[in-house]
């Protein structure tokens, strides 16, 4: 059976042309999508958030100092404690 996640689409906020910032992040509606999917579908979502961990684990083991990036499934602490 599929699921209809017509919430995702009605629970955005409305973004006219003429904002030039909104206070509504990645991080927030990743928030969101925990109350509203079932825990099949969440999972799926964290494809989209690979790409940063990705990034986060060529950091590290390159060791360029650079910032870790907040999008992230894997936390920085737990990569570090496995490449330890």
């Amino acid at each position: 059976m599929s699921r209809k996640y017509y919430c995702l689409i009605a629970g955005l906020p409305d973004v006219l042309p003429e904002d030039t910032k909104t206070d509504y992040s990645v991080n927030s509606f990743r928030e969101y999508l925990v109350d509203e999917l079932h825990p099949d579908d969440l999972k799926l979502t964290g494809l989209l958030y690979l790409t940063y961990d990705n990034q986060n684990l060529i950091n590290l083991l390159n060791e360029t100092g650079k910032e870790f990036y907040l999008r992230e499934i894997f936390r920085e602490n737990y990569l570090k404690t496995r490449l330890s």
